[in-house]
C-alpha cells in the first residue's frame, strides 16, 4: 500500500507540472482566439501515468485534475461545469494512454523506434482520438463546428504528447550519461548546434513568409543533433523547435502566416 505522503507528493508533483505545462502552452498559442496548438498537459500527464506504478495513479490524477480546473477557471476564465469537463477529459485520455502503453509492451523507450511508434500509435492516437471527442462533446464550443473543435483539440493534444511525453520517458541515469558525456567540446559543439537550431527556427518561425526562409532549412541541423549527440539532445531541439514554430504560427508569422489563424495552427 502506498502512503498518504507519498501520494500527495505526487499530487502536489502533478499538479505543479501540469498547471506549469498548461500555461506554456497559452503562452505559445492563441487561448483568446480560442486555438490551443500545443497542449503540453496531455504528454505530461501522459508520461508521469506510464512511469508510475499504477497504486500512484491516485494522487498523480488528483493533482492533474485539480491543476487543470484551476487554470481554467484562473487562466482561461472558463465556467465551472467547462473547466470539470475539460479535466475529466484530458484525465481519461491520459489514464488510457497509460493503460494501453502498459498493456502493449510496457514504458516505452525514447531511445528505440519501435517504442516511439507505439507511444504514437498507442499514446497519441489510439487514446487522444476519444478523448478530444468526449472533451469537445463536454464544452460549449464558441469557435466553429463540432468536427472543426475535435480536429483542433486531437492535434493540439497529439503534439504534446508526441513532442512532450517522451523527454519526460528519458530515464534520470540517461540525462547523467549525458551530462557527462557533453562535457569538454563535445558539449561546446551541442551549444554550437542548439544555438544554431534556435536562430534558424526564430528565422524561418518568427519572420514574414519569405521564399528563402523555408522549414528543411532547420532539417540537416536535426540530423546534424541525431547523428552527432543522440536521442536525449535530438528531443531536446525537437521541443524547442515547435514551441518555437507554434507561437511564431500563431502571431502570424512564418511560413503559414499568410493563413487563417485556424488553418494555420493546424498545418504547423
Amino acid at each position: 500500500m502506498i502512503d498518504l505522503r507519498t501520494l500527495l507528493r505526487d499530487a502536489l508533483a502533478s499538479a505543479a507540472l501540469f498547471a506549469d505545462g498548461a500555461l506554456l502552452s497559452f503562452g505559445v498559442s492563441s487561448p483568446a482566439a480560442g486555438l490551443i496548438a500545443f497542449w503540453l498537459p496531455s504528454g505530461i500527464s501522459l508520461a508521469l501515468l506510464a512511469r508510475s506504478d499504477t497504486d500512484r495513479w491516485g494522487g498523480i490524477v488528483a493533482g492533474a485534475l485539480t491543476a487543470s480546473v484551476g487554470v481554467d477557471l484562473l487562466a482561461a476564465q472558463r465556467g465551472l461545469l467547462p473547466a470539470l469537463g475539460f479535466a475529466a477529459a484530458s484525465t481519461c485520455e491520459a489514464l488510457a494512454g497509460a493503460f494501453l502503453l502498459r498493456i502493449s509492451g510496457g514504458l516505452p523507450s525514447p531511445h528505440r523506434v519501435i517504442d516511439m511508434l507505439r507511444l504514437v500509435a498507442v499514446g497519441a492516437l489510439v487514446s487522444a482520438i476519444p478523448g478530444a471527442l468526449i472533451g469537445t462533446l463536454g464544452m460549449t464550443t464558441q469557435h466553429g463546428d463540432l468536427t472543426t473543435s475535435w480536429v483542433r483539440w486531437l492535434v493540439a493534444d497529439m503534439t504534446g504528447i508526441i513532442v512532450v511525453a517522451p523527454l519526460l520517458l528519458v530515464s534520470r541515469d540517461e540525462w547523467r550519461r549525458s551530462a557527462t558525456r557533453l562535457r569538454g567540446w563535445l558539449g561546446i559543439e551541442l551549444l554550437l548546434a542548439f544555438g544554431t537550431l534556435v536562430a534558424l527556427s526564430l528565422a524561418v518561425f518568427w519572420l514574414p513568409p519569405h521564399p528563402i526562409r523555408k522549414m528543411f532549412l532547420v532539417l540537416p541541423w536535426i540530423l546534424w543533433v541525431m547523428f552527432r549527440f543522440g536521442a536525449t539532445e535530438l528531443l531536446v531541439a525537437i521541443f524547442a523547435i515547435v514551441a518555437l514554430g507554434v507561437r511564431g504560427t500563431m502571431v502570424g508569422l512564418g511560413p503559414f502566416g499568410g493563413l487563417p489563424t485556424a488553418d494555420a495552427s493546424f498545418f504547423m
